[in-house]
């Protein structure tokens, strides 16, 4: 955790703890995983933002589900559940939903993984701008594939990509690039290749660099998936 010690904003390190806390888990270090839970439990009360509490307790039911802790995962995802609905934004409450299936999924509650992927789509419906409808529906088909809803996934990733191509060219980039990464990590390799390269196309029309940092990094993600593809899922 010595990495996240540099980011002073709570309401940033404590998901970024939890990533590294999963990834402590998958490899069996399941100490140094709940240490870092344990840590980020103890500073969740410090988080006000709706949206950033939803995020941290889905994250943390994602860490406790690696490391077997299913009950406490079931308790976090209660908890996600309930601030869920305190969003403001339409979007940001559609991938939120998603990320929740996706902790539901990694405790078998598969019906319940379902509801909020519906719930996930009905509030991308209320989502008028189609830069964030086409972020928020990239999370949800890659909690679709996750799941095991294959042709869902597909017919929900084409959709993005349609939206995405509406885009001008900096919001393009970025949501072009980042479905290029969930087809890569879905193990949909050829379908990533075509889209990072209109990916790059748009960053190449891109004058300056401001902002582009989000599209870049997704495309190094995914090209590194492509070389060496591992098929792993996100930690989002």
């Amino acid at each position: 955790t010595e990495t996240t010690e540099a980011i002073k904003n709570a309401s940033l390190r404590l998901p970024a703890l939890l990533i590294i806390a999963k990834a402590h888990a998958v490899v069996g270090n399941f100490q140094e995983a709940n240490k870092i839970i344990n840590e980020v439990a103890n500073n969740i009360e410090k988080i006000r933002m709706p949206y950033i509490r939803t995020w941290v307790f889905a994250l943390s039911a994602s860490a406790l589900t690696a490391t077997k802790n299913f009950k406490h995962a079931r308790m976090n995802i209660l908890e996600a559940l309930q601030t869920v609905g305190q969003i403001k934004e339409s979007s940001t409450r559609a991938e939120m939903h998603a990320l929740i299936a996706s902790a539901q999924a990694g405790v078998s509650n598969l019906s319940g993984a379902s509801e909020n992927i519906n719930r996930a789509f009905t509030e991308v419906d209320k989502t008028e701008d189609p830069f964030l409808s086409a972020l928020a529906l990239t999370f949800i088909a890659s909690t679709q594939s996750e799941v095991g809803q294959n042709k869902n996934y597909k017919r929900t990733i084409s959709t993005a990509l349609t939206k995405a191509l509406t885009l001008r060219t900096r919001p393009r980039a970025l949501v072009l690039a980042f479905i290029s990464s969930i087809q890569a990590q879905t193990g949909d390799i050829s379908a990533a290749k075509e889209t990072i390269e209109s990916a790059i196309v748009a960053v190449n029309m891109i004058p300056d660099a401001h902002s582009l940092a989000p599209a870049l990094a997704f495309i190094g993600k995914t090209l590194a998936q492509i070389d060496s593809p591992t098929h792993l899922r996100p930690s989002r």
